[in-house]
């Protein structure tokens, strides 16, 4: 089985639909997405609608062709510390200026049934034999940055062979042989990656509406369960639309101005 690994669209409806309808196009139907569906962007009911779709639940603000694009996909999601902030699960005092004026200006744009939504997603779990977690095995709630081979050294102890985090917003892999306590770091962008029987794995697919890696184009991955391979792709999208969303909403500038520098 061919499933899409996806993380932190953070309400970039443009990227995120960029990559539904390059998913579609590869008949891959299958996605996780490992937290912050909200937050920052421009489009946080929108995105979650398009998973609401995926359901089979009520939407509210979607169109007939977004409906339709999110039509014959089935999705699970896990709980990020954004998704989290607007359902009041999680303390948001410790978010910077910038993401805490997004948490409250998205918090505003809320539903009942996407509040409802969001309250059934759980912080962690395990599909098709690998771990999700949106910060860190270890301190799932607490949202840690898994952003280190000593963090990953420390997190390979609380979790399987196969783990997928996010939060970083950086397209990132950390392998740890059986034989040996060493954890090495890669950089994995436009690689696939064959993955090894005799090895752990902790793998970020960086982010589809907010990547922080000097590239603004979507990031997220293909893991195949069968070939036991992850492939990472990146997307090019409309940020200008998103960028000129975002100046015409009473957010920080701050931004639409880092979405094209990918930061």
């Amino acid at each position: 089985m061919k499933i899409a690994v996806l993380a932190d669209i953070h309400g970039n409806l443009e990227a995120f639909t960029t990559v539904l309808q390059y998913l579609r196009e590869e008949k891959i139907r299958r996605i996780i997405h490992v937290g912050d569906v909200v937050g920052y962007g421009p489009d946080p009911l929108k995105c979650l609608e398009l998973f609401m779709a995926m359901a089979g639940e009520k939407c509210e603000v979607l169109d007939p062709a977004e409906k339709e694009l999110a039509s014959g996909f089935s999705a699970d999601l896990i709980m990020g510390n954004h998704d989290a902030a607007v359902i009041n699960f999680t303390d948001i005092s410790y978010f910077n200026r910038i993401a805490y004026e997004a948490i409250l200006w998205t918090k505003k744009q809320m539903g009942l049934v996407h509040q409802k939504f969001l309250k059934s997603v759980p912080y962690s779990a395990r599909y098709h034999g690998g771990s999700f977690f949106h910060s860190t095995p270890q301190m799932t709630e607490n949202w840690y940055y898994l952003d280190s081979s000593e963090m990953a050294r420390e997190s390979f102890g609380h979790t399987g062979k196969l783990t997928f985090v996010a939060h970083t917003h950086k397209p990132y892999l950390y392998i740890r042989k059986m034989d040996s306590e060493r954890v090495t770091g890669h950089d994995p962008e436009d690689k696939k990656w064959k993955l090894d029987e005799t090895a752990s794995y902790i793998i970020n697919p960086g982010s589809i509406g907010q990547p922080r890696d000097g590239n603004y184009m979507a990031s997220f991955l293909i893991w195949d369960t069968e070939q036991r391979t992850v492939r990472y792709l990146r997307l090019d999208y409309d940020v200008r639309k998103t960028q000129q969303k975002l100046v015409e909403l009473p957010l920080p500038y701050i931004l639409a101005e880092r979405l094209l520098l990918g930061k």
